[in-house]
This record gives C-alpha cells, sequence and structure tokens, in this order.
C-alpha cells in the first residue's frame, strides 16, 4: 500500500509453497484477511516469491486471471522476491538457498523469467523491483557472474522499452556472501561500474535487509547512507530483525556457555542457515551457522541470523531482536523519499520455537510496528 508515497508490503516468502495455486492460495487464506484488518479501503500492495517453477512457460490464461483476482480484491504487485530458486520451506535448505548463483545460466534465466512475469501485472507508472542472492555464497567471484549480470542489465532496458515498465533488479547482501556488508558492496558496485554503462547500471541496485546489516554490527542507516555516497541506487528495503543475545555477567565461561546453549540451541534449526557473529569486546567472531557457534562459544553479544518478528524486542532476560536498529532517524529517511519499496520480511516465523500468536496476527502487528514508526517520523522531522 502507498504509504508517504512509498510503497509497503510483507514478503510472501513467509507462505510455504512452490507452485502458483499454492500462491493463489496463500493470497486467499493470508492476505485477503490481513488486508481486511490493515489497509481494507486501499490498494493493498503484494510482494510475491516465485520460484523459477512457477514462472517456467507461465500461460497468458494464468497471468488474466491473476489480474482480475488483483482487481477484485484491491490488490497490486510492485516487488518480488527471486532469492531462493526452487522450494523454500519444509526441508534442509542451508546453503542451497544459494543456487544457481549468478555465475549459472539458470540464474539469468530464471530472473528473466521472473522480470517478465512482473512486467505482465506491475501497474501502470510504477516501478518494479526484483530481490536477488548476493551473486554468489563465498567470497570467489564465478567467472560468468559478470557477464550474466551485464545480460540482466541489457535484458530489464529492453522489457522497459518495449513495455513501459522498468524493473530494477536488487542484490541484497547476506552475511558470508561475496556481498555482505557496507564495503564489499560498494567495491562490488564498482566493479559493476566498470563493466556496464550508467544508463545500464540504472537496471541494478541494492535490496537493504536491515536484519543482515545489524546482525554485522553495522547500523543499517549508515549503510544506506554510505551506498548513497557511492552513487548506488537502493529501490528496496527488507524491514527485518535478527536474534540479538546479550548475556549477563556469569561467575565463569562454562557457566557463560551452559546459558547461551540453553537459551539458542532451539533456534538452531535444519531448515535455514542461521550465519552468526559474536562481538567480544573489539573483536568480531565468525560463524557460518549458528549450530556452529554452539560449540564454540565467545563470551560476547550474539547476532544471529533468524528473521523474528519486528513488535517484538525481548524473549527473555538475555535474548532479543535488532528492531531498534531501525531507529527515527532511519525512519525519518524513509518518509523523506518517493517510490521506495518497503517489505516486511519475516520468513523464517514459521521455525520459532513456541510461537505466541497466528501468522496473520503477526504480520498484522508487523504492519502495526512500520505504520507507527512512519507516523512517528513524519511528526518528529
Amino acid at each position: 500500500m502507498l504509504i508517504n508515497k512509498n510503497h509497503l508490503t510483507y514478503c510472501m516468502n513467509i507462505h510455504s509453497g512452490n507452485s502458483w495455486n499454492d500462491m493463489l492460495n496463500a493470497i486467499e487464506h493470508y492476505v485477503v484477511p490481513i488486508k481486511q484488518e490493515i489497509a481494507p479501503a486501499t490498494d493493498f500492495g503484494l510482494g510475491l516469491r516465485l520460484g523459477a517453477e512457477m514462472v517456467s512457460n507461465i500461460s497468458e490464461s494464468k497471468i488474466a486471471s491473476f489480474k482480475k483476482m488483483l482487481s477484485d480484491y484491491d490488490m497490486y504487485v510492485f516487488t518480488v522476491n527471486a532469492f531462493p530458486y526452487g522450494v523454500f520451506h519444509k526441508k534442509p535448505l542451508k546453503k542451497k538457498v544459494y543456487l544457481p548463483d549468478w555465475g549459472e545460466d539458470d540464474r539469468l534465466i530464471y530472473t528473466k523469467n521472473v522480470a517478465e512475469t512482473l512486467a505482465k501485472i506491475l501497474p501502470e507508472n510504477i516501478n518494479g523491483t526484483i530481490s536477488t542472492i548476493p551473486v554468489t555464497y563465498g567470497k570467489n567471484l564465478p567467472s560468468k557472474s559478470i557477464a550474466n549480470i551485464i545480460s540482466i542489465a541489457k535484458f530489464l532496458a529492453e522489457l522497459d522499452k518495449t513495455t513501459g515498465k522498468k524493473i530494477i533488479l536488487t542484490f541484497e547482501p547476506e552475511p558470508d556472501c561475496y556481498i555482505e556488508a557496507t564495503q564489499d558492496t560498494i567495491d562490488f558496485f564498482k566493479l559493476l561500474n566498470k563493466n556496464i554503462s550508467e544508463k545500464m547500471m540504472q537496471y541494478l541496485g541494492i535490496c537493504l535487509d536491515t536484519c543482515h546489516f545489524a546482525l554485522q554490527f553495522e547500523d543499517p542507516l549508515k549503510a544506506w547512507e554510505c551506498f548513497e555516497k557511492n552513487g548506488i541506487n537502493v529501490p528496496k528495503i527488507q524491514l527485518s530483525a535478527a536474534l540479538r543475545y546479550s548475556p549477563k555477567k556469569t561467575p565463569s565461561f562454562s557457566s557463560f556457555a551452559d546459558s547461551a546453549k540453553n537459551e539458542l540451541e532451539k533456534y538452531a534449526e535444519d531448515v535455514y542457515l542461521h550465519q552468526t557473529r559474536i562481538k567480544k569486546d573489539s573483536r568480531l567472531f565468525y560463524f557460518h551457522d549458528l549450530s556452529d557457534a554452539l560449540k564454540n562459544p565467545e563470551h560476547g553479544e550474539w547476532r544471529i541470523h533468524f528473521h523474528v518478528p519486528l513488535y517484538k524486542q525481548k524473549y527473555s532476560e538475555t535474548l532479543f531482536s535488532t528492531s531498534d536498529s531501525m531507529n527515527t532517524n532511519f525512519f525519518a529517511k524513509i518518509a523523506a523519499f518517493s517510490d521506495l519499496h518497503l517489505e516486511i520480511e519475516t520468513y523464517s516465523f514459521n521455525v520459532i520455537p513456541k510461537k505466541e500468536i497466528s501468522i496473520i496476527k503477526s504480520i498484522e502487528q508487523e504492519y502495526c510496528f512500520i505504520l507507527n514508526k512512519l507516523s512517528t517520523a513524519n511528526t518528529n522531522p
């Protein structure tokens, strides 16, 4: 929905399913009641999650039927999550979620299919965004990455020319990936600028996920400002929070380790990768997964790649979220923009231990959290 001239939605990757019908059912069973509660009299934006199977040879009749559904429910699509290529829930993914990467043609073909699909359902006079993987998992740049990214930029430019629909591909920095934090993201875009014309670069940008920066002890607002100073487009922001473990003083390291294990091991589940950072004094320790950190604990503040609801800031005396990293200044900056794509993303909701409320009520409360923050930013510029 349109808020302060920006578009707000939640990412439908929170819902299980990998087929077109699964998506339609999710809209019927989840999005419709959420809209009725949050925006009954306003057009409601959707953040779709489209897998490769869903956009492969999709028929025009399906597109027409979907557009009618959107019209009937006063909904519109403006952004797509094209990060996971295939099945995203209910089976172990871990590092597989980054495959195929931008060094593989399958990633390029899939992203082109997503862009074509989005162009067919994107309203007039609204730009579209697609979020994608941070190039690859790890620090080795695949040999075909730059060539494939040049190809997708040209494809999006041609799509804009032939359809009048401008769609921007946004790379999403994430821990342990080729682009993960502020500086290596800047370095990557410098590399792109050497290989891609300024005209083509307008179709490439960053999806800034606040969870990913906060868990690496970076300020999302400062990261955003650094990207701006370096001429990097940030058309999409995912509003999300990581887990933060701040231990109390303990009489011994063994008691700390036991406390951390008791508090956190229930979050070390098997489906998603939970990269973990631990700050001890001025040192930062890196772990590829929470299970690794629990095997080799360090006494300090832990931040864990586990997307938790924005509205809940405290889980216990030692366990919190990083939602406070999105402060008043952060939302004031958002409020000063127009045509930003804002997407609530809490895909790991279904594996949160001991959930207290339903998925619908949780998403509604996340909307209220964001709307209240934006309202406060507007009244206190």
